[in-house]
């Protein structure tokens, strides 16, 4: 599934031959939410996604949105360089509102490693 989140944020076009990787449909017609739908499909337990592009926020509410509109039960993990792109001179630090989402942000793949053993026990 994290293949599939980071060919998403890449483009939609990626995001699709990535999860068509791993699901029996035609992605070509896949919407975002439908991308992210048909990972989680294939029962993931979490998600996990590495973020560098400053658009660690939108990317958190348009997941959080189409997880929530299919019932998904799980947990999102982002690490990286979690900020948001505002149109001002510095991007916000996106943790305090990915946070408020439910969205578990890690800073070391010890702490990832951690975390994940405790969604799977």
């Amino acid at each position: 599934v994290s293949a599939v989140a980071s060919a998403l944020e890449v483009s939609l076009e990626d995001g699709r031959r990535a999860v068509g990787m791993i699901v029996g449909r035609n992605t070509s017609v896949l919407d975002e939410a439908g991308v992210a739908r048909a990972a989680i499909e294939e029962d993931a337990d979490a998600i996990v996604l590495g973020v560098y592009n400053g658009n660690a926020l939108d990317l958190g509410v348009r997941l959080t949105d189409a997880i929530a509109a299919d019932g998904w039960v799980g947990r999102i993990f982002m690490g990286g360089l979690l900020n948001q792109d505002t149109g001002g001179d510095l991007p916000i630090d996106a943790r305090p509102a990915l946070t408020e989402l439910g969205i578990r942000c890690v800073d070391r793949a010890e702490d990832l490693l951690a975390e994940l053993g405790g969604a799977f026990v």
